[in-house]
């Protein structure tokens, strides 16, 4: 069986900007692991490559770049997907090109009206919203199948009348295989920009610090909104030296502090279902997380893997917080059992499934 997914791939193997890069890396990967013939359509982030080229043991497929807007970018991609003669088409970010094949699958990552909202509120934000909710819902409604990693994204296919099976994204396997060294410092990880809401997760911390708690709280990722990370920055201060900006990591390098942490934590306002947060359960590693996306079920109802806070927390709930995790034995639990079905293997065999249900 071939497939072509249409999806953004890491520039650098190992180090995914995001949690989209990084589910459709490891998909592309796993489903080449099941014996199939895997071609990858990335019109987003530069992989420009000639026919027959590979990215590992993927074939890349050449791509025009998209341009929203652009007249000719989507007649270009059509021709694109029609040439890698592909069984299936597997869409992970555009949903407008489940069109381009008879046999589609949607992986419906997030929702772009809603995250246009967080990034520009007021007047701007309600309007660019609009502008992108229809046609998204419209490109989803021709998809055949949507995979669904959220009740929220089964919901939505419901309402567009396109059948929904429930597999999560894929966590890379070496998450699963790491042992635990933990100190006392928190990881924080995911690009520094309003949604993720890292100026609250640094005020609670700094009421930690000085309430007399132990260890750092380590952010990691992109400078997603450079205004905000500067407010990120002026509030970190409060804390004296005990918040530090590490920037972007690659995937070893996210390990490495995930084994080494007390917990990963994150005040993130939204959600569709979080790999970052998947990533540090894979990895034994106890998180803080707001109930978002598919949080909640993912760190259990008794909070066994963690602490699972309302959306709508302050800082004083996330400075209690923290002492609550630092006071709680949770090693020698087995968190990662909690997301076992985002193996890749697991997510492969799940997939592979609905795949075979559409091709002739």
């Amino acid at each position: 069986m071939r497939v072509a997914l249409i999806g953004p791939l890491p520039a650098e193997s190992g180090r995914p900007a995001g949690g989209v890069q990084a589910a459709v890396e490891m998909l592309a990967h796993s489903l080449v692991g099941q014996g199939v013939d895997v071609v990858v359509i990335d019109p987003f982030t530069g992989h420009r490559a000639t026919p027959g080229a590979e990215w590992e043991e993927v074939r890349l497929h050449a791509s025009p770049a998209w341009r929203m807007g652009s007249l000719k970018a989507p007649r270009d991609l059509a021709r694109a997907v029609a040439a890698t003669r592909a069984d299936v088409l597997h869409v992970h970010l555009g949903m407008q090109f489940c069109a381009l094949h008879e046999a589609s699958v949607a992986t419906v990552h997030g929702f772009p009206d809603l995250e246009s909202r967080m990034r520009n509120p007021g007047l701007k934000g309600i309007l660019a919203s609009a502008a992108l909710r229809r046609p998204f819902l419209k490109g989803l409604a021709s998809a055949k199948r949507v995979i669904s990693i959220s009740d929220e994204v089964t919901r939505v296919a419901r309402e567009v009348g396109v059948p929904s099976v429930r597999i999560p994204n894929p966590v890379a396997r070496p998450f699963f295989e790491v042992e635990r060294l933990p100190g006392d410092d928190f990881i924080a990880i995911g690009d520094v920009m309003r949604r993720k809401n890292q100026l609250l997760l640094i005020e609670g911390f700094t009421g930690f610090v000085r309430a007399g708690g132990e260890g750092d709280l380590l952010i990691i990722g992109r400078v997603g909104d450079e205004a905000y990370w500067h407010e990120c920055q002026a509030a970190a201060e409060s804390a004296g030296d005990r918040v530090r900006f590490l920037g972007s990591k690659g995937r070893d390098e996210v390990i490495w502090y995930l084994t080494r942490a007390k917990a990963s934590v994150s005040a993130s306002l939204r959600e569709t279902s979080s790999i970052a947060l998947a990533e540090a359960l894979a990895a034994n590693c106890p998180v803080l997380t707001f109930d978002v996306g598919t949080a909640r079920e993912q760190v259990g109802l008794d909070s066994a893997y963690g602490i699972v806070l309302p959306a709508s927390s302050t800082s004083a709930t996330l400075t209690e917080a923290f002492f609550a995790l630092a006071a709680r034995p949770f090693e020698g639990a087995s968190l990662r059992s909690s997301v076992a079905a985002q193996h890749p293997n697991a997510v492969a065999v799940e997939t592979l499934k609905v795949y075979r249900s559409l091709a002739k």
